[in-house]
């Protein structure tokens, strides 16, 4: 899977916006998320973008379109 720019820019943004709005340290998110915390953290800035792994950006991208929050997407998805 290719995710283009304008897709990463809209997955960060949604990250951003879901953990400032659930109250989620980047450690339980990214165990909710099936990621690691860095790839979390390299997501959230641009510029940390190219060191960001691919299973990092899919795992995010994944959630991003389930239309859940953090919380709810661990339990939907046995994680």
């Amino acid at each position: 899977m290719n995710i283009t720019e304008s897709q990463k820019h809209a997955i960060s943004e949604k990250l951003n916006r879901a953990i400032e709005a659930e109250h989620i340290m980047l450690t339980e998110a990214a165990r909710n998320l099936g990621t690691s915390s860095n790839y979390l953290s390299m997501i959230r800035y641009p510029k940390q973008w190219p060191r960001c792994a691919k299973s990092g950006w899919e795992a995010v991208y994944q959630w991003a379109n389930s239309g859940q929050k953090i919380r709810e997407y661990s339990t939907a998805h046995g994680r």
